[in-house]
């Protein structure tokens, strides 16, 4: 039977900016991505506590949650461009549902991204041609004044 070594190779070593940077990832930060890295960031988080410091039982997995937490936070997306703070938004509240993050901070969290959301410049909506013109709604939906006056001129 082979043993292992207890001399493992150290990782690579990532700068922190680089680790908490959401961007380093390839490609758009959309909402989907942005959830795969945060679960992805806290999975590896939590199985990194566990083999260092678990033996596999509840108590360890309760204190391994938290700095996966961390690293679920340390994922999430910055809050610039609205496709990135859409993505904050299903991270921030993915990580509430699964207790990855505390409610009360995911609700500064979910309020920072509204700040945010509500800063982006308004984009310009098309008008679709089956979009209802309001102004021939408005004479086609009012019969009740035209059939008093209709009705006021047949009894005089």
């Amino acid at each position: 039977m082979a043993t292992k070594s207890l001399e493992q190779k150290a990782p690579t070593q990532v700068p922190l900016v680089a680790r908490l940077d959401p961007r380093t990832g390839s490609g758009p930060c959309t909402p989907r991505t942005a959830l795969r890295r945060c679960r992805d960031a806290w999975q590896r988080a939590f199985d990194a506590y566990m083999a260092k410091h678990g033996e596999g039982d509840e108590v360890d997995g309760y204190f391994a949650a938290r700095p996966a937490g961390e690293a679920y936070c340390g994922a999430m997306p910055l809050l610039e461009g609205r496709e990135s703070i859409l993505g904050f938004i299903a991270c921030a509240a993915h990580g509430i549902l699964i207790g990855a993050i505390a409610p009360a901070r995911g609700a500064q969290l979910l309020a920072a991204a509204r700040a945010a959301l509500a800063a982006q410049p308004l984009r310009a909506k098309s008008k679709s041609p089956s979009a209802p013109d309001k102004k021939k709604d408005a004479k086609n939906t009012n019969f009740a004044p035209e059939t008093k006056a209709s009705q006021l001129k047949s009894t005089a």
